[in-house]
């Protein structure tokens, strides 16, 4: 993967090879012994934050898990079907893969986001659809009552920027069958072929 991929991996926990998965494919390849932990959780989501500490660290995050069975609750988080909350859990994921936390924590770009955007974190999403109250409820999302009114918050546009720097404005490209054929046993670059492309003046 280069600089501007992520990989998003849904499964059951208790398949082994999705933390694999994961640890070979981070970014940060210190937190590469930590995946496994995360499946001995409830947390429906997981994602490599290079940012977390309020650096500017390289490079960005390349991987977003999510827990397929800790997932089954989506409706408690307000989602309408269990697609729409993969969804909002792939963008919030791949946010933080763009190094932005969750609202109210340091991010080292020094913007405010608040808690009624996607990268709300999961309790406070709850919270607001359940009309849980608490100390740290905020007036702000008061009238959020379901996922979709996070998804589609006008706060999210304060992401867009940093959503650029990580996976850049080019169009995306679908590299499953290529990949697909170079991973088959045997296989072998065709002789012959150059990736250098000579520039004439």
């Amino acid at each position: 993967m280069d600089p501007s991929d992520a990989i998003v991996i849904i499964g059951d926990p208790a398949l082994q090879g999705l933390c694999d998965l994961a640890s070979q494919s981070v970014a940060d390849k210190s937190e590469a012994n930590t995946w496994d932990d995360f499946y001995k959780t409830s947390n429906p989501e997981r994602s490599e934050n290079t940012g977390e500490d309020g650096s500017i660290a390289e490079p960005f995050g390349q991987v977003v898990v999510i827990n397929s069975k800790a997932a089954g609750d989506y409706a408690e988080y307000g989602a309408q079907s269990i697609g729409e909350y993969f969804g909002y859990l792939i963008v919030h994921g791949t946010g933080h893969n763009a190094r932005i936390n969750h609202q109210n924590v340091d991010n080292y770009f020094e913007l405010y986001f608040p808690s009624t955007s996607i990268m709300a974190d999961g309790q406070t999403v709850y919270n607001a659809v359940n009309k849980v109250i608490t100390l740290a409820s905020s007036l702000e999302n008061k009238n959020y009552e379901k996922l979709s009114d996070f998804v589609n918050s006008p706060n999210n546009l304060d992401f867009q920027e940093q959503y650029k720097k990580k996976f850049n404005d080019q169009t995306s490209s679908d590299n499953y069958l290529i990949n697909k054929i170079k991973s088959q046993p045997g296989y072998q670059e065709p002789c012959g072929q150059s990736t250098m492309t000579e520039v004439q003046n």
